[in-house]
């Protein structure tokens, strides 16, 4: 009878069902707050250990404990912080906030059993202040009936002064982004763990996809965005989960013992595996690196934006950038990271608090960048008036394109589960971060673009890490999710033409990542020893990235995508100082100024081009329309009403087509000085125009007039154009004589005399005018490859080569004879690539 009965009683308990993982998720905060109290009591690990397990189910191993206990101490120790401010208002008690934190430093090096640094401190009496923020917001928005209720929870005053009084700061100091932030990180981290817990016990496939549809796993995400979880898509749900495994696993590594390295990796797949349904065994350590890169510029971030706040001078805040990213780098990479290491790791903080200011901030769009600066630049370790408005732009631009490309991660990976999957648009995302809007479905298709060559860019980044290039490709292999990304952001296209715009993606990746490392190793050089160590690392990033060119290519292709980038990211008002900002930038890694004009022109005819394929990749035929779309783009970027001539027109067709079918685009050298002369004049002048390219004659006749193949050099396609609202001047001057060496230093002498010509001429009612910038060098031009040269010759003959009729303005080329004019050409075949080119792009 008793057996009966017992076996009866174990069938009922078999039968109960499993534990609302919610109920999980308090239940085993409970027991991390549990173990806190009870190590800080001074029991044994094993004690506290088998207290943990009686209430979870699940005992910690060395390794998990920490982590746990890095979890329940914010929580634990908020009673300690409260109930000393609040003795901190009392006078007659003597006490101050200074003496409450160090309370918590004492509390906090008993339970870890380890120093805590000032900078360690201040970011856990964040933490702990971040606690009761929190609590403040979920309890406002259980309470809240609307959306715009639960939106108003994510600005309360309480919660913000909460926040400030528990971290020390004057009330009204904290910004209402830092809360939604904070807000949002406490439900990312929320979602991860509680659908770990569901997902584990889960015993199939269906209740597993069940776990993301849970109420509570949406209100959280809900809450955080302010909307009703009716509104949280499913894209939602992994994006958040996406963000709290990165925390954890970022958590679990950084507070990781020297000895128990592998232990911890292992455990970092284990909670992997938990989520994704892959198993612990076959996921590789590069991809938890990963992870660790991607979750590293939000760690560096908040822990320079509470160092800088601290720092009382300049030594003070280089000792915030130094210890900081070195610290940082040290989970991330495990050895003492180089300068330049630590350059691009502010880098990424900047660009990661931009994407969280872009996101949060409720403002106007000036109120916003104002407040983007200076956030930015605290986590930079820098002022505010370290950043120019060009970065401030760039900046908002990158966030936003992180905040779309994430959207996109999420949804790919929603309906890598369920087609159906609901998603939100990145384009919309993007659009919200940057505050504008978008018109047409061409951009769309662009800024997609840009989001894949991003996608590509986080992956690069983890791998350039390798020793080698199949190390690179290895990991590459492991890492990227490219293909599921792409996959929903190309939907629609044909696989030829998907595949056409990866390949397209993936080589502007490769040019960004490591021009991007170039330019801030030699930002941060001091020696030419060390900036001959730049150019060797470019030129060892560039091979094991699978960059065919030489580095003087990929050094010019990354320097006309930081003009065209500077151009795209400021509106209309700010361009053309926004542009002369990355032409100031683009000097400090060796641009020649004089060189400016050349890299301006091919980012103009870049952008045209682009432009160009997103409007023609949805078309099978030709689009008359495209042209139309391409003409305003280059108008636009390049502040002239007058830059889309027959020959622009022809060559960003040409160059537009060569990016639709995917073929490799290279730089050609041409046997021509393209010279420049910017002027303060509000209207163009024929003699003027004719005074300067005289000048350019005589100095051109000057320079070598025995050269080695002892040809006349001439000048032609003299022109004037209003740019910006002045007028520019222009021509070429044929150097076929010279070699490069020469006609670089041609360049030098032409610039130089032609800068400081007197352009006044006598005209009776007409203000002086003033020489403001003059541009000289060797004209290049970017066309597809056709498979025997890169490009990259000593301009004799590896390139389009030119000769004029001198002062005719008129060209013929050597590529054979000419079939036909521009104007025929366009009308008979717009998008033949295969045709001759019949004349030079001028602007």
């Amino acid at each position: 009878m008793k057996l009966a009965v017992v076996l009866l009683c174990l069938g009922v308990a078999a039968q109960q069902p499993p534990k609302p993982a919610r109920e999980m998720l308090e239940e085993r905060e409970e027991a991390q707050g549990q173990l806190v109290a009870c190590r800080l009591e001074g029991r044994s690990s094993e004690e506290c250990r088998q207290a943990f397990q009686t209430s979870t189910g699940t005992a910690p191993d060395a390794v998990k404990e920490r982590l746990e206990l890095e979890k329940g101490a914010p929580l634990a120790l908020l009673g300690t912080l409260e109930n000393c401010t609040r003795d901190a208002k009392l006078a007659e008690l003597n006490v101050s906030f200074a003496d409450c934190t160090m309370r918590v430093k004492a509390l906090l090096e008993r339970l870890k059993n380890q120093t805590v640094t000032p900078e360690e401190l201040s970011r856990e009496i964040r933490k702990i202040a971040g606690e009761k923020a929190m609590m403040i917001v979920r309890r406002c928005s259980a309470a809240a009936s609307t959306d715009a209720a639960k939106e108003a929870c994510l600005s309360s005053t309480e919660a913000l002064n909460a926040l400030a009084e528990l971290s020390g700061r004057a009330a009204g100091s904290v910004p209402e982004e830092e809360l939604r932030s904070l807000f949002r990180r406490g439900a990312a981290e929320e979602v991860s763990e509680e659908l770990r817990l569901c997902m584990t016990g889960a015993d199939t496939d269906e209740k597993k996809k069940e776990c993301f549809g849970s109420d509570d796993i949406r209100e959280a995400v809900g809450n955080s965005m302010g909307r009703d979880k009716g509104d949280v898509k499913d894209s939602d749900v992994r994006e958040f989960l996406d963000e709290g495994v990165k925390e954890e696993i970022w958590t679990l590594l950084e507070s990781c013992p020297e000895d128990s390295k592998e232990r911890c990796m292992t455990a970092a797949k284990e909670m992997l595996a938990a989520v994704s349904g892959e198993e612990a065994s076959g996921i590789p350590d590069d991809k938890v690196r990963k992870l660790l890169d991607d979750e590293m510029a939000s760690a560096l971030g908040e822990r320079m934006g509470a160092c800088m706040a601290e720092a009382a001078d300049d030594a003070a805040r280089e000792s915030c950038r130094t210890s900081l990213a070195t610290g940082v780098l040290g989970v991330t990479r495990g050895e003492a990271p180089s300068r330049t290491d630590m350059e691009e790791a502010l880098t990424e903080a900047g660009r990661n608090k931009a994407k969280e200011v872009s996101q949060s901030c409720q403002g106007s769009r000036e109120e916003c960048m104002e407040k983007l600066r200076e956030e930015a630049a605290k986590s930079m370790g820098l002022s505010k008036e370290d950043l120019s408005d060009m970065e401030v732009e760039r900046l908002n631009m990158d966030g936003a394109r992180d905040a779309a490309k994430e959207a996109a991660r999420g949804c790919a990976a929603a309906r890598k589960e369920e087609a159906s999957a609901s998603c939100a648009d990145p384009t919309e995302i993007y659009a919200s971060a940057r505050q504008v809007s978008i018109d047409d479905d061409v951009e769309r298709e662009r800024i997609k673009q840009e989001l894949v060559k991003e996608t590509e860019k986080d992956a690069m980044r983890t791998c350039m890490k390798e020793s080698d290039k199949t190390g690179f490709e290895r990991c590459m292999g492991q890492v990227t999710d490219v293909e599921e990304i792409a996959g929903q952001l190309f939907e629609g296209l044909s696989a030829e033409r998907k595949e056409n715009k990866q390949q397209r993606a993936k080589e502007e990746a490769a040019v960004e990542v490591v021009g991007e490392r170039f330019q801030l190793c030699m930002e941060a050089s001091e020696t030419e020893e060390q900036m001959k160590a730049c150019r060797d690392e470019i030129r060892d990033g560039a091979s094991m990235a699978g960059l065919m060119e030489d580095v003087e290519d990929v050094v010019k292709k990354y320097q006309r995508n930081t003009v065209a980038i500077a151009a795209r990211a400021c509106n209309s008002t700010q361009r053309k100082a926004c542009v002369d900002q990355a032409k100031e930038e683009l000097k400090k890694s060796g641009l020649k100024e004089r060189a400016f004009g050349v890299v301006r022109r091919l980012a103009e005819m870049k952008a045209a081009a682009e432009t160009w394929a997103a409007c023609q990749e949805q078309s099978a035929e030709a689009n008359a329309t495209c042209n139309s779309i391409a003409q305003a783009a280059l108008e636009d970027i390049s502040g002239s009403a007058e830059a889309w001539t027959e020959e622009a027109a022809e060559k960003v067709l040409e160059l537009g087509q060569a990016m639709l079918e995917g073929k490799e685009i290279v730089l050609r050298k041409l046997h021509t000085i393209l010279l420049e002369i910017l002027t303060d004049a509000l209207e163009c002048s024929d003699a003027v125009l004719d005074k300067l390219a005289d000048r350019a004659q005589q100095t051109s006749d000057g320079f070598m007039p025995n050269s080695t193949m002892g040809m006349g050099r001439n000048v032609s396609n003299k022109e004037c154009k209003i740019v910006w609202g002045l007028a520019r001047y222009t021509c070429r001057v044929h150097t076929k004589d010279l070699n490069e060496t020469e006609t670089d230093d041609l360049s030098d002498v032409l610039s130089t005399d032609l800068g400081t010509t007197n352009i006044n001429v006598r005209r009776l009612g007409r203000r002086l005018a003033v020489v403001t910038e003059s541009f000289a060098a060797q004209e290049e031009e970017e066309t597809a490859s056709d498979g025997t040269s890169t490009g990259t010759g000593t301009g004799t003959g590896t390139g389009t080569t030119t000769s004029t009729g001198a002062g005719t303005g008129t060209t013929t080329t050597e590529r054979g004879a000419v079939a036909a004019s521009s104007a025929s050409f366009f009308a008979s075949n717009p998008l033949s690539v295969s045709a001759p080119l019949i004349l030079l792009w001028l602007m």
